[in-house]
């Protein structure tokens, strides 16, 4: 696992994929952060079916962690100022409908 800006973080998965008979390739282990533990893997699902085709894949997922805005009728960072912020949130034919947090208008949520 490796981690980069912002909060995010990589995670790279290591499998043996078998090829079937239409050309796809299909996940044939299960995965391991661990590329050795995948050769390891292959080498032995070659052993077991000499006939079939096999070979590693990996997997990159990327994970960012956010921080969420304090009201999140509104969806302002901060409202814990002195009178309701008042923000628009929905308009109907009748009414409108604004964020009744206490606190000013603050920076909306990027």
């Amino acid at each position: 696992m490796s981690t980069i800006a912002d909060g995010a973080r990589n995670t790279v998965e290591y499998f043996v994929q078998c090829q079937q008979l239409d050309g796809t390739w299909e996940q044939a282990s299960s995965t391991s952060t661990d590329p050795s533990f995948a050769a390891e893997r292959l080498a032995a699902r070659r052993r077991m079916h000499p006939d079939f085709e096999f070979r590693i894949a990996c997997r990159t997922t990327t994970v960012t962690v956010r921080a969420i805005p304090d009201c999140l009728d509104c969806g302002h960072w901060s409202c814990d100022g002195d009178g309701p912020c008042g923000a628009l949130i929905g308009v109907s034919a009748v009414s409108d409908h604004r964020c009744a947090c206490t606190g000013p208008a603050a920076t909306p949520a990027p």
